[in-house]
């Protein structure tokens, strides 16, 4: 069967990405930027991924799925004990918005194998089906909560797969342990999971418990002498410091190669010049929050006088939000205006960032209408958005160059602004969850002359860790703990919480999840029982 397969090489990369994501409109491009390439090459000559992807916002970090996947379509042809691709391709990320926007990419890589209308798609998918005649080329797996589960992925330990999760569903799976997973069925999940895999962990700064998790798998499993086939790798992906501890002889990075890149150059010299703006606050809440909203409208306006634009307000509290959002809404009327944040019932986020995404993807057509898009940190990170202007309130370095991360994101706009607002009760005060991060921050940024976050310009400021969000540790994973967790029927005492490492010993705020109908009766619920889907999240003490 192997040597029926068609002929494929890491030359027709190009025409893979190409046949997959067409013309440039979602913000994808025709041919690979340098540094895939580089990579592609990398991974097949030595077998082994980079510890760290270094790259920018906006260069196009998830082309690692694919690569990842064309390495596993060149290895088909050989012996099983001679791959060094792997089956199962998990992309991690703690933030619900990008597992979805990941898992839209996922399906629309699975959708064009299966098409395969072109030579090279016809190749890859051809490859692929080798591993598993029974199977589809690939299968895609969507592990969050509040979506329904499919969990084809675990029929055959053979197939291809692509998984885009949160931490909790893949951490718990991996650990024997995994949420709303049967006692008879954890095992085969966390066997799956557990060899034969590459984790791509993407904002690993979110992540900083689980990611040390994983490499402590990776380390006891090394300890075994008698290992059982392909293990994990891990590779993380990151556009924001704090993995200093890893050597440029495992990153994979930008050079003056990709510098030299039409595309990407315009990208990296993608103009963001900023105002960092204090505003004084006094009073109860109430007139503090009036005070901050009141400055927001005031520049939104200023912002709308040139004409048409789509502008992010990004803010650390979720009643922070609902006051902008409802002053703004007051002001200029609810038409264009969206209101995103963890808050919500899943079922409506996932209507509500589709309304968003179609107006303020990277990569869209502009748009003739005002659109303004008030969030939490729930965007920060990885989404795919685009906004023209950005105001946001200061947070932790890592946080703040996140945020900008979603302005002017592929550099076709030449009018972007940044607007940075404090204040005045959150500077100089330990914030509640940037810590002194935030005021050592406001005053750096304050400092900097012509403050502009224009990515290839950005230098970082000496002792970087001051201004960096603290992150919590995992604890020391032990063989002993590995022990404890293997047993699934019946589960030992004591039986570690697998919670501690995936997001660490910080004890967060007690949460309920409230569901609300407009008929509740005894008939109606056991017709149409509660879900996920429907459940919001909400701290104990807002519900007391």
């Amino acid at each position: 069967m192997m040597a029926d397969l068609p002929p494929l090489s890491v030359s027709d990369f190009p025409a893979y990405l190409g046949g997959v994501y067409g013309a440039p409109s979602d913000g994808m491009v025709r041919r690979p930027f340098p540094w895939q390439t580089r990579l592609l090459s990398r991974v097949v000559e030595t077998g082994k991924w980079p510890r760290l992807l270094d790259l920018p916002t906006g260069t196009g970090k998830t082309t690692a799925i694919d690569i990842a996947l064309f390495h596993l379509a060149l290895e088909a042809s050989k012996p099983p004990s001679e791959r060094t691709a792997l089956t199962r391709i998990v992309l991690v990320v703690d933030r619900r918005t990008i597992v979805d926007q990941a898992h839209t990419q996922a399906m629309q890589i699975r959708r064009r194998l299966l098409e395969a209308d072109t030579p090279v798609l016809a190749a890859v998918r051809d490859r692929l089906q080798s591993f598993s005649s029974e199977a589809a080329p690939l299968t895609v797996a969507h592990l969050r909560g509040g979506v329904l589960r499919d969990e084809a992925w675990v029929r055959t330990p053979v197939q291809p797969v692509i998984a885009v999760s949160t931490v909790d569903q893949v951490g718990s799976r991996l650990l024997f342990r995994g949420y709303g997973i049967t006692e008879g069925m954890q095992p085969l999940h966390a066997g799956l999971l557990g060899m034969d895999t590459l984790f791509l962990l993407d904002e690993v700064h979110l992540s900083k418990p689980f990611r040390e998790t994983l490499e402590g798998i990776v380390a006891l499993s090394a300890r075994t002498s008698d290992g059982v086939g392909r293990g994990v790798q891990v590779t993380l992906l990151s556009a924001t410091p704090g993995t200093s501890d890893i050597s440029i002889e495992e990153t994979h990075s930008l050079t003056e190669e990709d510098r030299q890149d039409q595309t990407l150059r315009i990208r990296l010299d993608a103009d963001k010049p900023t105002a960092c703006i204090p505003i004084a606050v006094k009073g109860d809440e109430n007139n503090r929050l009036e005070r901050v909203v009141d400055a927001i409208v005031g520049r939104v306006k200023e912002l709308r006088q040139n004409g048409p634009v789509a502008i992010g307000v990004i803010v650390n509290r979720v009643l922070t939000a609902r006051s902008v959002f409802r002053g703004l809404a007051n002001e200029l009327g609810k038409d264009g205006m969206f209101l995103l944040t963890g808050r919500m019932r899943p079922l409506d986020r996932a209507g509500l960032e589709s309304d968003v995404f179609s107006y303020v993807r990277a990569g869209r057509k502009r748009s003739e209408e005002n659109i303004i898009v008030v969030a939490t940190q729930c965007i920060e990170a990885g989404a795919d958005f685009d906004f023209d202007h950005l105001i946001t309130e200061c947070a932790s370095l890592d946080s703040i160059k996140q945020r900008f991360g979603r302005l002017n994101r592929l550099g076709n706009w030449s009018g972007a602004t940044g607007w940075i607002f404090a204040r005045s009760d959150s500077v100089g005060n330990d914030d509640p969850v940037y810590g002194a991060a935030l005021t050592e921050t406001w005053q750096y940024l304050q400092s900097v002359p012509e403050l502009n976050f224009r990515i290839d310009r950005w230098e970082e400021p000496p002792e970087i860790h001051r201004f960096l969000s603290k992150r919590a540790s995992a604890p020391v994973l032990l063989p002993t703990h590995l022990d404890l967790w293997v047993q699934t029927r019946p589960k030992p005492r004591p039986d570690p919480e697998p919670a501690l490492w995936l997001h660490g010993p910080e004890p967060g705020l007690p949460e309920v999840r409230i569901i609300w109908r407009a008929v509740i009766s005894t008939p109606s619920l056991l017709s149409c029982p509660p879900t996920s889907s429907e459940a919001m999240q909400v701290p104990l003490h807002a519900v007391r």
